[in-house]
């Protein structure tokens, strides 16, 4: 997958879509990055997909380290299915707000890219995005390429996309 994934980068067709929400700051920083490491002549966009449920969420654990700790002991091993079997349906049922700002995106400001290749550096966008690629490939006549990037040090669950085309993993095994 990363030789096509090379191969698309490089055609005049191509755009690559990092997609990023204000909350946290670790997929922020490794998005900018990203973004701004693309050679010279690729086109490229941001999208701020920002959703005020998860920034709630997200803003209760910084504040409130029992709120913290609460969600941690859902993340354990032993409740983890189910946690996320229940929060990726919470993501896939709010991914309408994504998919409105990628038609947006790819009908008025982009409209003649036939290659789009989404870099989603959190998890939540990530398992959206995977939830909308079949049904944006049909509506736009377009070939879409998830590619995740994990910006956690931990690996939790949540960060295994089954759709997606490349998953890069930071590790040093």
């Amino acid at each position: 997958m990363a030789k096509s994934l090379f191969a698309a980068l490089r055609q005049s067709g191509t755009l690559v879509v990092f997609t990023y929400a204000i909350e946290g700051l670790g997929h922020l920083r490794v998005t900018d990055t990203l973004y701004d490491g693309l050679p010279r002549g690729i086109d490229a966009a941001m999208l701020d997909v920002s959703d005020t449920k998860i920034i709630y969420w997200h803003r209760l654990m910084s504040l409130y380290p029992f709120v913290r700790k609460v969600l941690k002991w859902f993340q354990q091993e032993k409740n983890e299915y189910w946690f996320y079997s229940i929060y990726i349906r919470m993501l896939l049922n709010g991914s309408n707000n994504l998919y409105r700002k990628m038609i947006n995106l790819l009908t008025e400001k982009w409209p003649n890219k036939k290659t789009v290749v989404v870099v989603s550096t959190h998890y939540g966008l990530a398992q959206q995005m995977a939830g909308i690629k079949n049904r944006l490939e049909k509506d736009l006549n377009i070939r879409l390429i998830l590619v995740v990037q994990v910006t956690d040090a931990t690996a939790i669950k949540i960060w295994y996309v089954e759709e997606a085309d490349l998953m890069v993993v930071p590790s040093k095994k």
